[in-house]
């Protein structure tokens, strides 16, 4: 094999040109060695949008709390009865140890003075859930109305009515049973801007 040096060959074979390569390169790939590399984000998994979830039945959106809404705030006088009575009448008698609990369930529609009153005098219906070891007590129905001349105490006005309240109990316990109440309450405002509250309750059974 001839390995004489030629024209075409100006370095011996198996030794690499130590000087740098002069040929002449375009302006366009000079400017492109010239700038600075591009960042590269590491490679990882693609990223992925979450799937949307279907909509429920009637196009209902899971993905809004099926929790029940808040009830209502009681704004007019039957309402506000109402609540009142319902929260009363409502008892606990192991959990609640006495009959202020009741009073204080209450005490979101009633004034400042009746929640005072109520709590200086024994109530009959809990001694006797505590005498018959209830362990709950529960309006079952609730009926609003306007009392009988016999038992209105006064004519209603602007700022003050009277409502009659006929409420069914169901107690839960060693025997359980049921039984009716009848309460005759005031629901008095200071002003036409003002919100109603119950003031007065009469028929509880002292």
């Amino acid at each position: 094999m001839d390995t004489r040096r030629t024209p075409q060959d100006p370095h011996p074979p198996g030794r690499a040109d130590p000087r740098p390569d002069r040929r002449r390169r375009c302006r366009r790939c000079r400017l492109a060695d010239a700038r600075p590399p591009r960042h590269q984000h590491p490679a990882g998994p693609p990223h992925r949008h979450p799937a949307s979830q279907a909509p429920g039945p009637a196009g209902e959106d899971p993905a809004v709390d099926a929790s029940p809404s808040p009830t209502p705030t009681p704004t007019t006088p039957d309402q506000v009865a109402k609540a009142f009575v319902t929260a009363y009448t409502t008892r606990f008698p192991l959990k609640d140890q006495d009959h202020d609990a009741a009073v204080e369930r209450a005490a979101p529609y009633a004034s400042t003075p009746l929640v005072a009153n109520l709590k200086k005098h024994d109530d009959k219906d809990f001694n006797q859930l505590v005498a018959a070891q209830a362990v709950s007590a529960k309006p079952t129905e609730v009926t609003i109305g306007q009392p009988s001349d016999k038992q209105r105490p006064a004519v209603d006005t602007s700022i003050r009515v009277w409502r009659q309240a006929d409420i069914t109990i169901a107690v839960t316990g060693t025997d359980d049973y049921t039984y009716t109440r009848h309460l005759t309450v005031e629901v008095t405002r200071a002003d036409a801007a003002s919100p109603w509250m119950v003031t007065r309750v009469l028929g509880i059974q002292e």
